[in-house]
């Protein structure tokens, strides 16, 4: 299982809102106790927690990439396939 939070806005996001958006690595931790990274900025906010099964954690979620990001729920059965994309 894992649990993905996103939180985006037009207005930047205050302290107080980060705080709490920062807060719901609990609430997640019930959906992956295993890892939890976030990516935020000005406007945006995402969250990931993961239960790992298989991996042997040589990544945080979410990535990013340059300017891309990307966070996911789910087992990728041909990692080792997308992995070669990717670097």
């Amino acid at each position: 299982m894992c649990g993905i939070l996103g939180y985006f806005t037009k207005d930047k996001i205050n302290e107080v809102n980060l705080n709490n958006l920062i807060n719901t690595k609990t609430i997640l931790s019930e959906r992956g106790p295993d890892d939890y990274g976030y990516i935020k900025n000005d406007y945006f906010f995402l969250s990931n927690s993961s239960l790992r099964i298989i991996d042997n954690a040589e990544y945080k979620l979410p990535i990013k990439k340059h300017d891309c990001i990307i966070s996911f729920s789910g087992a990728l059965c041909n990692y080792t396939t997308l992995k070669s994309f990717i670097n």
